[in-house]
């Protein structure tokens, strides 16, 4: 699991939150992580503050690794790893239609929970 800052050429930016999975592939660079957009770094959310996310393509395992800023191709910006860690997702409670996924960042001891709330609307990233 990894937190990049992405950079755009217009000065603005985002997080993207890459999500890997195990997948049988032998090829490293044919295997995908599961991405999502955020707003605001989601390291650094509080017990009970949520951020709207947006579900993006799989992107390359590729980015998972990052030690340092990377360039994009075609005019696309720059992203820089912010944070690194490990997850899993977790069973919900019955009848709910929430995902939940435990984590821990490696710069902190601690697992915390995060629960994805889905459409209709925007999806809802929360911390437990």
């Amino acid at each position: 699991m990894a937190l990049l800052r992405h950079d755009l050429p217009d000065g603005s930016f985002h997080f993207d939150w890459l999500l890997g999975r195990t997948l049988e592939c032998a090829d490293d660079d044919a295997q995908v992580v599961r991405t999502i957009r955020c707003p605001l770094p989601i390291d650094q959310l509080s017990p009970g503050e949520g951020a709207i996310i947006e579900p993006l393509g799989d992107h390359r395992w590729f980015y998972l690794h990052l030690s340092q800023k990377h360039e994009l191709s075609q005019d696309r910006g720059a992203v820089t790893p912010i944070a690194r860690g490990w997850w899993r997702g977790v069973e919900p409670t019955a009848g709910s239609v929430d995902e939940v996924i435990e984590l821990r960042w490696d710069a902190v001891q601690w697992i915390r929970r995060y629960r994805i709330t889905p459409p209709p609307g925007s999806r809802l990233l929360t911390l437990d």
